[in-house]
């Protein structure tokens, strides 16, 4: 009986979409892909926080003019040399980020997984003593060539001012699109009062972590860093251990 050989398939090389927080609140799972890849890509500050772990690794380290671009090539390489990578996300990928979809398309020729982890969000509701239950979260992110995306900042702000007026927290995270004074201007335009106190949850899990309380009225002239929580709670936390107040 003839037998024709059977060819092997080649397994897809495994990407990973990655959640970092901050090093006290990486998962032992999170810490066991790192181990086992091969090509780790991510801004200074995430590649940072587990850089102990990763020092066998080759690294590409990403930048806000060519943050995309530096992915494309990783993930070329990683396919021609049949690697697992891993791709850093400043926050929970599936809470903070770009589309899904995106990463789908970035890695179709990969078999990809996401690793969660503690959100900004998450640590922000915390330090304001606010649920999630009733809370809005919004996030402002990037349209697919990096630019402002314009139907998402409309969406969000529409969808930011109701929440509020509804009766819901919110909570918002900044990005170089869109700053805190860009978000405290906004919301000022829409006849929130200016004594609203909002807390500011700068560098959240990260050594230069500030946790400020101040008010929608000072926040928009404050120039707070690019990777920033603000929550604006219904009733203001009377926390005292992050009640450092901004004028």
């Amino acid at each position: 009986m003839d037998i024709s050989p059977t060819s092997q398939v080649e397994p897809k090389p495994r990407a990973y979409v990655m959640g970092i927080t901050g090093s006290p609140y990486l998962c032992d799972k999170a810490k066991e892909i790192l181990k086992v890849a091969d090509i780790i890509v991510g801004w200074q500050a995430s590649i940072s926080i587990v850089e102990s772990l990763i020092l066998d690794k080759m690294i590409f380290i990403q930048d806000p003019t060519q943050y995309r671009e530096i992915l494309k090539t990783a993930t070329r390489y990683a396919k021609l040399h049949n690697q697992n990578i891993v791709l850093l996300v400043l926050d929970d990928p599936l809470v903070y980020s770009v589309p899904v979809q995106y990463f789908q398309e970035t890695f179709e020729d990969f078999t990809l997984d996401f690793v969660p982890c503690s959100s900004r969000f998450q640590l922000a509701a915390a330090a304001a003593g606010v649920s999630l239950e009733n809370t809005l979260m919004v996030v402002f992110s990037p349209d697919k060539n990096g630019g402002i995306d314009l139907d998402l900042l409309e969406t969000n702000r529409t969808r930011m001012i109701q929440a509020f007026n509804q009766g819901s927290n919110v909570i918002i995270s900044s990005d170089i699109e869109q700053s805190t004074e860009d978000i405290a201007e906004f919301l000022l335009s829409q006849k929130v009062d200016r004594t609203t106190q909002v807390l500011l949850c700068e560098e959240l899990a990260t050594p230069a972590e500030k946790l400020s309380w101040t008010t929608l009225g000072a926040s928009a002239s404050y120039n707070s860093h690019w990777n920033t929580i603000m929550v604006i709670p219904q009733k203001a936390s009377q926390n005292e251990k992050v009640k450092s107040q901004i004028r």
